[in-house]
């Protein structure tokens, strides 16, 4: 499991968590400010923790609530 950070244009949506192959982000936080529902946004996922630190992916929301549904698994082994 690799701790991660979702934006969009440079700007920091939230935090959660994500295992390899996954496509929901665990312990979804959102920031402060941000709105929801974030459902059908473009995303970039940073991971920030695990041996591909700093690497990402873009995908969509597909759903959010506790965890964070995204339409892509992570290509990242965590």
């Amino acid at each position: 499991m690799a701790t991660v950070t979702v934006s969009k244009h440079l700007r920091v949506l939230g935090t959660g968590s994500l295992v390899a192959g996954a496509t929901s982000i665990t312990g979804w936080t959102p920031g402060a400010g941000v709105l929801t529902p974030m459902v059908g946004r473009n995303i970039w996922i940073t991971m920030t923790s695990s041996t591909h630190i700093g690497q990402g992916f873009r995908t969509k929301v597909v759903s959010d609530g506790a965890s964070l549904g995204i339409r892509d698994p992570s290509p990242f082994a965590t």
